[in-house]
């Protein structure tokens, strides 16, 4: 995805009561900010539930703006997690930790961004990433231990927006992290979702959102069954200015929200070209309310399902919106970018591998596979992810592999197009373009797309 990919919807561990976890109190002190954890337990290391690094790039983005007191730990990169240590002298971290932070405006490789900062000074923190677990040297991190932090914000002076609810001074953040947003002004209102954005949005780019979004999730609602909750979104917009040379989107979706951030000199002007990737961009983050949270993925290993989906479901969105939208040259790169994944392993180990663009790329190939079938019978793609949605009956459990192979059956799917799936997914060989040509003849997708698209040269 553009920018910096959020991605994503989902990420999220296991909720638990916060008792058992780890309680932290977030203070604001003028632009510095200070996290103060009472630990549950006595432990060698408390690792970051969340440790990605910074878009672009391997770097940790913790260690250079968060400080722990020298008396209660210390902050480390281990592998590929941040680690608070005991200060030297201790076996164990102390119950008690403060860390001196000042909130990263930063992107990160396939997570939320940590916190987003308007022009009228008003900041998003994302609690999700003041989550911990117990950390081992012999066993790592515990991830039987894992819980959501319940996290306090203490803001003197401030509004705080949590969970769609506006607070004074101070607010409490318990169960899936989410965006607080403080010192917020007024938002914008419809009928359809209360939007924050940033007052040096350029005007036609909020004039899309409020004309585009609420079609496109008319159109999911018609054609893809009703989302779960009931609230109106929350949209959440920054503008990190006209930044030259410079032409970014990125955005993620939470429960009930959606958190979209802009920045460069080519986002100024409406044009045809920024117009349909606005359009793109809204959808995406608009079918995560179906892909994403009225159903879930159940690893992170699973993600494709969510991404590809959405990535889809954008497409047909602004096929719907304007017929005459080119989505050849995207399907195209979908297409390539996901033979490059396949060429360095399975779909399902990509993140693992540090490759963010394959589960979109081959998420979105799957889900055309789906779609031809699906229309061969006379449905389309929405059809084939609605019926995997009513289907999936726990929603406390999350979309796997196996789930979607046997809703690409259900779907009428051939034997050899269902094995040809799962490879993409698991175990790709040694000819990658071979098995996407290969897959697109089984699957259909060559009368529903037509070439260089669903017949690369494979040999």
């Amino acid at each position: 995805m553009i920018a910096w990919l959020a991605a994503l919807v989902a990420l999220l561990v296991p909720s638990a009561a916060s008792a058992t976890g780890a309680q932290v109190t977030l203070t604001r002190h003028g632009d510095d900010w200070v996290a103060h954890y009472v630990l549950p337990s006595d432990e060698e290391g408390w690792s970051f539930q969340r440790s990605s690094t910074i878009a672009g790039t391997d770097r940790p983005w913790r260690l250079a703006s968060w400080t722990p007191h020298p008396d209660d730990a210390r902050l480390a990169r281990i592998g590929d997690v941040d680690v608070l240590l005991p200060p030297d002298g201790r076996a164990t971290v102390p119950r008690d930790v403060r860390i001196a932070f000042r909130p990263y405006e930063g992107g990160l490789n396939a997570d939320y961004a940590p916190a987003l900062a308007f022009t009228d000074g008003a900041l998003a923190l994302f609690t999700g990433h003041f989550d911990v677990q117990p950390w081992s040297r012999a066993g790592g991190p515990d991830e039987d231990r894992s819980f959501h932090a319940s996290v306090s914000l203490e803001a003197p002076g401030d509004t705080i927006l949590v969970g769609g609810t506006t607070r004074r001074d101070r607010a409490r953040v318990e169960g899936a992290p989410t965006y607080a947003l403080l010192g917020a002004s007024t938002p914008l209102s419809s009928d359809y979702l209360t939007a924050f954005v940033d007052p040096q949005l350029p005007a036609w780019l909020r004039e899309e959102l409020f004309d585009f979004m609420p079609r496109t999730l008319e159109l999911y609602a018609e054609r893809m069954g009703p989302r779960r909750g009931t609230a109106k979104p929350t949209v959440m917009i920054d503008w990190d200015g006209p930044t030259p040379g410079r032409n970014s989107l990125g955005g993620s979706t939470l429960e009930g929200l959606v958190v979209m951030a802009m920045e460069g000199d080519a986002v100024l002007d409406r044009n045809q070209d920024m117009l349909d990737r606005i359009h793109w961009f809204i959808a995406h983050e608009s079918a995560h309310f179906w892909l994403g949270q009225t159903v879930q993925y159940a690893q992170e290993k699973d993600a494709w399902i969510m991404e590809g989906g959405a990535d889809l479901a954008a497409i047909r969105a602004s096929l719907d919106s304007d017929p005459a939208y080119d989505s050849a040259t995207w399907l195209a790169r979908a297409w390539n970018d996901c033979r490059q994944t396949l060429a360095g392993g399975s779909l399902e180990t990509a993140r693992e591998r540090g490759d963010y663009r394959g589960p979109y790329a081959c998420g979105a190939v799957l889900m055309m596979g789906a779609e031809s079938i699906e229309t061969a019978r006379g449905g389309d793609y929405f059809s084939f992810v609605r019926s995997l949605i009513e289907r999936h009956d726990d929603p406390a459990t999350g979309v796997d592999g196996d789930e979607w192979l046997a809703a690409f059956a259900r779907a009428g799917a051939s034997r050899r197009a269902v094995d040809l799936a799962r490879a993409i997914i698991e175990e790709p060989g040694d000819n990658p373009a071979a098995l996407l040509a290969d897959f697109a003849r089984a699957s259909g997708i060559v009368t529903l797309f037509p070439p260089p698209i669903a017949t690369p040269d494979a040999r």
